[in-house]
């Protein structure tokens, strides 16, 4: 009858064995151990192609983009100290030069800050990434700021007006990427933003506890592909 025997090598003699084809260099969240061919080298980088399958990668250079909405175009007042944001996905980074919107009826004196935020893990606005200034709502027509920003992963795209009474174009929401969800199924809109009351100024950072979620209409705020 034959007896297995096992040999165990100490750990020391393994690591020294392969230690030299590792190049690991400030390791972060969400990237792989990948093996480059031309070094000969393990490194940690990024997954290959992520997101290069999503639909969403494709936008098109020199137009605008925004919330990802289906329904009937309309104007819609807005409530002076409120901050609407709206999610804004992008799968691979992405460089953005200009967030805009567009002002259908003006109040005079009236201002519109812009901004973007990113998301805090829990499908809500988070830290902000940048405060593009303000527009004038005193007259009509797109209204956009110079941003050079490059985004990926969720983000939200945020407006914060000083007066009643200003009509921004919107979409009747309808249908659309559904990530807020509805708190029940049939009996409510789906929801297509976060709102929250705010004093008008600067941008916050980070973005206030205790938005609410809501459908019906969302406002066309967008960013421009470089």
């Amino acid at each position: 009858m034959s007896e297995a025997i096992t040999h165990k090598i100490p750990v020391k003699h393994r690591l020294d064995k392969h230690v030299a084809d590792v190049n690991v260099s400030s390791p972060a969240d969400g990237q792989v151990l990948t093996y480059e061919s031309a070094t000969a080298l393990w490194k940690n980088k990024p997954p290959t192609g992520a997101g290069e399958n999503s639909w969403l990668h494709y936008r098109r250079a020199g137009a605008y983009h925004g919330p990802l909405l289906s329904g009937v175009y309309m104007n819609q007042a807005l409530t002076s100290a409120r901050m609407h944001s709206f999610p804004f996905y992008v799968p691979t980074t992405t460089t953005f030069d200009r967030i805009a919107i567009y002002v259908y009826t003006a109040v005079a004196g009236s201002e519109c800050r812009l901004g973007i935020y990113g998301d805090n893990g829990s499908v809500y606005p988070g830290s902000l990434i940048v405060d593009a200034g303000y527009v004038s709502c005193g007259t009509t027509g797109l209204k956009e700021l110079i941003i050079n920003v490059g985004l990926s992963g969720l983000n939200w795209l945020t407006m914060l007006h000083s007066a009643s009474g200003i009509y921004f174009s919107g979409i009747h929401y309808y249908y659309g990427w559904g990530l807020l969800g509805s708190s029940a199924w049939g009996t409510e809109v789906p929801r297509a933003m976060v709102y929250i009351n705010q004093a008008y100024g600067a941008l916050p950072n980070p973005y206030p506890s205790g938005g609410l979620m809501a459908g019906n209409v969302a406002y066309l705020i967008s960013v421009r592909k470089a």
